[in-house]
C-alpha cells in the first residue's frame, strides 16, 4: 500500500501534491516548502529573468529520483506536481529552464536545493527552504521576508577561523581574529583582536546567528574537525594578540544543547597554531601535525606529530589522551594536510605538503602512514617548489591532490599561478601534469564539488583581496582512453576576500565566509556559490 498525504507548498503560487492517484479524503499539510529567490541588485542577476519552465524534482537518500516534473513557468499561477513519496533524506530541486526557439526546454538558468529532510505519515509539520539562484554564479545568501529577499551577513568579520559542517546541514563558524594589516598574516603584531565568537548559519533560513555563549577561550588559526558522532572538536590555535599559543581542546556537542566545554584532562602535549589536524577512521583518532609557537614575539615552527583520543569515541579502548607523538622530518607550519589512502594495501596516511619553517618556505611534503605496526614518516620533493598559505584538495575519484597557489616567501606578496597535481599510486606521490591558475593567489580557499570539481575563490596577491574564482575539472578523453585535469573561471565575487574560508553545503552550494576585504576591514558579506 502506498503511503503519502496531501501537500502543500506555499511560496511563488506553487502547489505541491502527493500521491494523486490516492489521495485521502481530508488532506493533511505537512510540509511548508518556502521557494524564493535571492536578494538581487540588477534584472541580470534576477534567477528567473530568461525562465519559462519550472523543473521540481525530488531524490532520496541514495540520490534516487523519487519525483520530477516540468511545468511551465507563469508568476502568480498554481499549478500540480508530481507526488513526494515519504522517506528519509529526501531533497528537492527547483530549477528555472528557458525556452528554445522551437519552444522546448533550453538552457538551465538557475537552480535551488533543499537540505535533507525526512517525512513519513507520522513526521510533524516542518518548513524547508529552497534558495533559488542563477547557476555557475556567487550570490549573496538571502533570507525570506514580507516584502522579498533580504541579503544576509555574517555578524563578525574574521580571519583564521574555522567552518564545519553539523548533522542538521547549519555551518558552525569559529573564533578567528581581526588584523591590522592590509595583507595576509604573517607575524604576531598582525593581531588587532582575537574572538571567542561563534556564529551558526543556517541554509534552510538563510540567516547567521550569533550562538549566545561562544569558546571558553578565544582561539584564531586553531583547528576545528566533527567527529563521528557529530561532536566537534576545536584544538590549539593563539589565544590573544601577543600571540599565545594554546594547548587547550574545547567540544562543541550539538545534542547535549551545543555550549562549548574544555575536555579536562585532554590537551596536547604542545601549544600550537597555523597546525593541521586530520580524522583516521574506524576510531576517530585525531592526528595533529606541526603549526608554530610564539616567543617573544617569534614564532617558531614545530616538528611534532600528536595523535589523540578523545573520551567517547569508538577509539577509546585504546587509550585516552596523546597515545602517539612523533618528530616530523621536517618542522612546518600553515602547510596542508589531506587524509588518502596510500601503499597496496590503502593504509590510512596523512600527507602533509609545503607549508613555512624558521628558515623558509617548505618546498618537501611528508606522508605519515598509520599501520599496525606503527608509524611510517616519509618525504619527498614537491614538484613546483616551495609554497605557503596555499590550499591541497584531495579528489578520490582519481586520487588526485591538487595543490594551488600560495606564496613562496615569508612575507606572503606575489602569490604563486602554479598548479601542481599529484596522483597516489602504489609507491609514491607522483607529480602529475604542469597547469597554471588564471589568478595567482595565496591565503584562499578551495572546496570539493559535486562531479569532483574543484572551486577555487578569493585570497590575496600582492597584499590585496581577490574576488576572482575558476573551478579544476576533471574530464575523460574517449580517443586516449585517459583522464585530464584543466581548469576555468566562473563569475567572480561581489567583494574580494583574502583570508577566507568555504565549505560545501548539502543543498550543493559552496559556502564563502569571512576573510579580509578592501582597505584591511573583515569582511562580513555572506556569498554562496551555485555550480552547473
Amino acid at each position: 500500500m502506498k503511503t503519502c498525504k496531501h501537500i502543500v507548498i506555499v511560496v511563488a503560487a506553487l502547489s505541491l501534491f502527493g500521491c494523486k492517484e490516492d489521495l485521502p479524503p481530508e488532506s493533511l499539510e505537512l510540509l511548508d516548502l518556502n521557494i524564493y529567490s535571492v536578494a538581487f541588485q540588477s534584472q541580470a542577476d534576477n534567477p528567473y529573468d530568461g525562465v519559462s519552465f519550472i523543473r521540481i524534482a525530488v531524490t532520496d537518500v541514495d540520490d534516487n529520483m523519487v519525483a520530477d516534473k516540468f511545468v511551465h513557468y507563469e508568476p502568480g499561477s498554481a499549478k500540480p506536481l508530481e507526488a513526494i513519496p515519504f522517506g528519509d533524506d529526501l531533497k528537492i530541486t527547483i530549477e528555472g529552464w528557458s525556452q528554445n526557439a522551437q519552444g522546448l526546454i533550453g538552457q538551465l538558468i538557475s537552480r535551488g536545493k533543499s537540505s535533507r529532510f525526512t517525512m513519513h505519515e507520522d513526521t510533524d509539520p516542518q518548513t524547508v527552504g529552497v534558495m533559488v539562484s542563477k547557476v555557475n554564479a556567487f550570490a549573496r545568501t538571502s533570507k525570506r521576508t514580507e516584502s522579498g529577499s533580504q541579503a544576509t551577513n555574517l555578524n563578525t568579520g574574521r580571519v583564521g577561523h574555522t567552518v564545519t559542517m553539523l548533522a542538521n546541514g547549519q555551518v558552525l563558524i569559529v573564533g578567528g581574529a581581526r588584523l591590522t594589516t592590509t595583507g595576509d598574516y604573517t607575524k604576531p603584531g598582525d593581531l588587532g583582536e582575537v574572538f571567542a565568537s561563534v556564529e551558526i548559519y543556517d541554509p534552510n533560513t538563510g540567516e547567521y546567528a550569533e550562538f549566545p555563549q561562544g569558546l571558553t577561550t578565544a582561539r584564531a588559526f586553531h583547528t576545528a574537525k566533527t567527529l563521528s558522532d557529530g561532536r566537534v572538536v576545536v584544538a590549539g590555535g593563539m589565544g590573544d594578540t601577543s600571540g599565545t599559543t594554546l594547548s587547550t581542546i574545547e567540544i562543541f556537542d550539538p545534542s547535549s544543547g551545543g555550549a562549548f566545554e574544555l575536555i579536562p584532562g585532554a590537551t596536547l602535549n604542545t601549544g600550537r597554531a597555523g597546525h593541521t589536524v586530520n580524522i583516521v577512521e574506524g576510531g576517530d583518532h585525531l592526528v595533529f601535525a606541526g603549526g608554530f609557537t610564539v616567543q617573544g614575539g617569534t614564532v617558531s615552527a614545530l616538528g611534532t606529530i600528536e595523535v589523540m583520543c578523545l573520551p567517547g569515541s569508538p577509539c577509546e579502548g585504546s587509550g585516552l589522551g596523546v597515545i602517539y607523538t612523533g618528530n616530523m622530518k621536517e618542522p612546518r607550519y600553515f602547510h596542508t594536510a589531506n587524509r588518502a589512502p596510500s601503499g597496496p594495501q590503502d593504509l590510512a596516511s596523512v600527507v602533509l605538503i609545503g607549508g613555512e619553517g624558521d628558515e623558509g618556505v617548505r618546498d618537501t611534503l611528508e606522508t605519515f602512514i598509520l599501520n599496525p605496526a606503527g608509524v611510517e614518516d616519509k618525504i619527498g620533493t614537491m614538484t613546483g617548489g616551495g609554497r605557503t598559505r596555499h590550499t591541497a584538495t584531495y579528489v578520490d575519484s582519481q586520487r588526485f591532490i591538487h595543490v594551488v597557489g600560495g606564496f613562496d616567501n615569508k612575507e606572503h606578496l606575489a602569490g604563486v599561478q602554479r598548479i601542481d597535481s599529484y596522483q597516489v599510486t602504489q609507491q609514491a606521490f607522483q607529480g602529475g601534469q604542469e597547469f597554471y591558475a588564471l589568478h595567482a593567489r595565496g591565503g584562499h580557499a578551495a572546496v570539493v564539488m559535486p562531479g569532483n570539481a574543484v572551486l577555487l575563490f578569493g585570497g590575496f596577491n600582492d597584499g590585496l583581496p581577490l574576488s576572482s574564482a575558476e573551478v579544476i575539472f576533471e574530464y575523460y578523453d574517449e580517443a586516449s582512453n585517459q583522464t585530464f585535469i584543466d581548469r576555468g573561471g566562473v563569475s567572480p565575487m561581489s567583494a574580494g576576500r583574502g583570508g577566507c574560508a568555504g565549505i560545501l553545503l548539502q543543498n550543493d552550494t559552496v559556502l564563502a565566509v569571512g576573510g579580509m576585504g578592501a582597505s584591511g576591514q573583515m569582511n562580513t558579506v555572506s556569498e554562496f556559490f551555485n555550480p552547473l
